[in-house]
């Protein structure tokens, strides 16, 4: 395997005093040095000796990843950590969420009632509601209500 293939993440340690480089593909494989490119050498060197160790060892041996392979990568992680915290905000705010589309429909001169279930903004208005009652859907309504009135 070709250990110029791997990629070198560069950082200033303030702590250290020094740079760090980092090999992302490579688990536990760290470099330092003063300058830069004193850094970019032991971490080539880090590298080939890491390399060696996995063969010796007869370790699975990571490919190299590519620019876009990272990029997907960290746009995934992205995704993931906004939906997380937008899930948060919406069960943290719930209850106003709720309350606001509510008092607009209402607007329209019927009672609504408005609740959550299932990550899902449900509503009724009474029109609806009378309707369901004539014409009744299951216990777990699937598309009926969600989102309309």
């Amino acid at each position: 395997m070709n250990p110029n293939g791997y990629s070198i993440i560069l950082v200033w340690s303030e702590e250290d005093q020094a740079f760090i480089a980092m090999v992302p593909e490579l688990s536990g494989c760290t470099a330092h040095g003063e300058t830069r490119v004193e850094t970019i050498r032991e971490a080539e060197i880090a590298i080939e000796n890491w390399l060696d160790t996995a063969r010796e060892l007869g370790r699975e041996i990571p490919t190299p990843k590519h620019y876009d392979d990272f990029e997907t990568q960290v746009d995934q992680a992205t995704e993931e950590d906004l939906k997380k915290a937008l899930g948060a905000v919406i069960a943290e705010n719930a209850p106003a969420i709720t309350e606001a589309p509510a008092e607009e429909i209402a607007k329209g001169g019927e009672e609504v009632r408005a609740w959550w279930k299932d990550r899902t903004f449900w509503w009724i208005t009474a029109h609806r509601k009378q309707a369901i009652e004539r014409d009744p859907i299951p216990a777990e309504p699937k598309d009926h209500g969600k989102g309309r009135g």
